[in-house]
């Protein structure tokens, strides 16, 4: 009997030890080579245009001359998020839908018409859920280019995509 509750005993903390080590566990590493993505341009000429998705849908306005930009990330098949530029309003949205310790990091960039300055912005990232709405205060018709990252430095580039404001 004795030795009955030693062994129950034993298996217990084992279990306690066992999950102490799931619970600490490092959070997610880096999408890496399981990460693909879907890129969509839409000419806001054409919208009102309304997309889905397993997030929340995407809604492009109409917004003369404009180019919207929509791309779905997955791994292993899984929708993990989006980004969106939205030329009505010069907004860049950014969807973590995992939440699961890894994310998506974003610089934008645009270069004043005419050959003027190249403006980089700083680092965005949703941090799990929606990120911060970019809101560029830029005028119309500009390009704007859109650098998604799977590290915050800026090293592991996932892709670049371009939009119209």
């Amino acid at each position: 009997m004795r030795f009955m509750r030693r062994a129950a005993g034993l298996a217990a903390g084992a279990g306690l030890l066992a999950g102490a080590a799931v619970g600490t566990a490092a959070p997610a590493h880096a999408f890496g080579s399981e990460l693909t993505w879907s890129a969509y341009t839409y000419d806001t000429d054409d919208c009102p245009c309304t997309l889905i998705d397993p997030i929340d849908n995407t809604y492009f306005q109409y917004d003369a001359g404009g180019k919207a930009v929509k791309v779905s990330f997955r791994v292993s098949g899984s929708y993990t998020g989006k980004m969106e530029f939205h030329p009505s309003g010069e907004k860049i949205w950014l969807y973590d839908s995992k939440a699961d310790g890894d994310t998506y990091y974003l610089r934008f960039s645009y270069t004043v018409p005419g050959g003027g300055d190249t403006v980089t912005s700083s680092v965005y990232s949703p941090r799990g859920g929606v990120g911060p709405t970019v809101d560029l205060d830029i005028p119309e018709g500009w390009p704007v280019t859109v650098t998604v990252y799977d590290d915050a430095a800026g090293t592991d580039r996932i892709g670049s995509w371009t939009g119209i404001g």
